[in-house]
């Protein structure tokens, strides 16, 4: 009989080098689910990832307590209702994973992927209140101890895999579905990263035909899976990952240094506060959650701005920047607050909007406009025709190799990384040239479908700006013809003054 005291009896264990490589898999993969999350943490893809990772660090944590155990019903134990339970659900966790990759799957898929964690949670009941429904017991190796399937043991793998197998086919259908080369890539990378993991599997042949067989290949193919898909959503951008170590050092020290302080004072004033009224500590404890509440509304977003580490609601922040730039019909006016807008969300180390006009796409300064890109021009028709955004990164579709390599001589003279259109009625009036984030973050996947939303939004006020100035403009040239006009008639001697009153009334 399995006892509380048993199981957490420290003489019931031994050091295993075996269990130590499930219990680093276990920490790894969970601190590198943890570190992708909490950098996005309302990102679908990174909460999907997140369950790709929890599910497996509950596997090899409990399979490492197994191979440690000096008694067969202990490891019996620990494997049987936690660690194959953390098994049963990766392969749902995958499932719902490989869903987030495509709207239209990721729509059609959500009753499937609840489905699945229902039937798999019925599996691991029945595991777990039947005793030796899946598992017979576990067997000695020189590894440690290890379970034995039962048939329905086998039976049940085999249903296990069914929601991994139709993972693979979602993202084959993902690829498909995508139009860029980015998601395409991305998806192969996936599903490579999948085909590895089929491997795991393995690791259960001494449980299904009972020899003295070490594998080791479940925790690699984990870690293998892991690290490639986590590589996938940082490398191509769907999750912000800071760069910069010396802002960031700065950063924690900057927020730090005003917290400690406070600190100090309540740690060492403790033993006082103690010795006094309730209603004296009642008003301490008031006056120290204002401070703090001003630290965190004032004081902490200034320290976040002054170090490019602001974060943002993608929302909220296209509202803002089209409430900014609605106001005014003075074109200067319209693209200043534009771009102060984007440097204060995006922090570009650079930044223009070049206006599509007759001569071409122009930067706008005062009166003065530069030609950028001469009207009539391969390169001009490329960006008058385009209604999406141009990643200099992503260039690999362009058939034409001299047009590409027009593109990226315009973005390396300007240092660009990046050209978002402002699209109105299906027509290009402009373009918006970003390079660089100034903290060297890359410009995630929402950053892009933000920026080409405002390209949508901000079209408007651009337009009736840029319209508002032309009409101006052929105002006052009418009046300066009128004013030349009237001096001409009036500097005519030779005709009579009725002539020239008639010719006052056609102007």
């Amino acid at each position: 009989m399995i006892t509380i005291q048993n199981l957490f009896d420290p003489s019931n264990y031994f050091f295993n080098i075996y269990a130590v490589f499930s219990f680093v898999t276990a920490l790894v993969v969970i601190s590198f689910g943890f570190w992708i999350l909490y950098h996005n943490p309302k990102g679908e893809k990174n909460r999907a990832f997140f369950g790709v990772t929890f599910f497996p660090f509950i596997w090899q944590i409990f399979e490492a307590i197994t191979y440690s155990s000096r008694n067969p019903d202990i490891a019996f134990f620990w494997y049987k209702n936690f660690a194959y339970t953390g098994v049963f659900y990766i392969s749902a966790a995958v499932f719902f994973f490989s869903t987030v990759w495509s709207e239209k799957i990721y729509r059609k898929s959500k009753k499937i992927v609840y489905f699945f964690y229902g039937f798999l949670t019925v599996l691991a009941l029945i595991n777990i209140f039947d005793e030796h429904s899946v598992f017979s017991g576990v067997r000695w190796h020189f590894y440690g101890y290890y379970v034995v399937f039962t048939p329905l043991g086998i039976v049940f793998l085999g249903l296990w895999f069914i929601p991994l197998i139709w993972a693979f086919y979602n993202l084959y259908e993902s690829f498909k579905e995508a139009e860029s080369s980015l998601v395409k890539n991305q998806i192969k990378l996936l599903n490579i990263g999948l085909l590895i993991a089929y491997l795991g599997v393995v690791d259960y042949l001494p449980a299904i035909i009972h020899q003295e067989i070490y594998t080791g290949v479940g925790y690699t193919t984990i870690i293998i899976l892991v690290f490639m898909w986590g590589y996938t959503i940082i490398h191509y951008r769907v999750m912000e990952i800071e760069t910069v170590i010396h802002k960031t050092i700065l950063w924690i020290i900057s927020s730090v240094v005003i917290v400690i302080p406070l600190f100090f004072i309540i740690y060492f004033s403790f033993g006082y506060l103690k010795n006094l009224t309730a209603g004296i500590v009642a008003l301490i404890s008031l006056v120290l959650f204002y401070v703090f509440r001003w630290y965190n509304d004032t004081l902490q977003p200034r320290i976040n701005h002054f170090f490019r580490r602001r974060s943002y609601d993608y929302y909220e922040n296209l509202v803002s920047v089209i409430e900014e730039i609605s106001t005014s019909l003075d074109l200067e006016e319209v693209l200043y607050n534009l771009s102060d807008s984007i440097f204060k969300a995006f922090y570009p180390q650079y930044s223009n909007i070049y206006l599509n006009t007759e001569n071409g796409f122009v930067s706008h300064s005062g009166n003065l406009e530069n030609v950028i890109i001469p009207y009539g021009t391969s390169l001009y028709n490329f960006f008058d025709e385009s209604k999406k955004a141009v990643d200099i990164n992503e260039l690999e579709s362009l058939s034409n190799p001299n047009l590409k390599q027009e593109i990226l001589t315009l973005a390396k003279n300007n240092n660009i990384v990046l050209f978002i259109p402002f699209v109105l009625k299906g027509k290009v009036i402009g373009l918006l040239a970003l390079g660089k984030k100034s903290n060297l973050n890359p410009y995630t996947m929402k950053d892009m479908e933000l920026l080409e939303q405002l390209g949508i939004q901000a079209s408007i006020p651009l337009y009736n700006a840029v319209h508002h100035e032309e009409l101006d403009k052929a105002v006052m040239l009418r009046e300066q013809k009128l004013k030349e006009q009237l001096r001409t008639i009036l500097a005519d001697k030779s005709r009579p003054l009725d002539d020239k009153l008639d010719e006052f009334d056609r102007l």
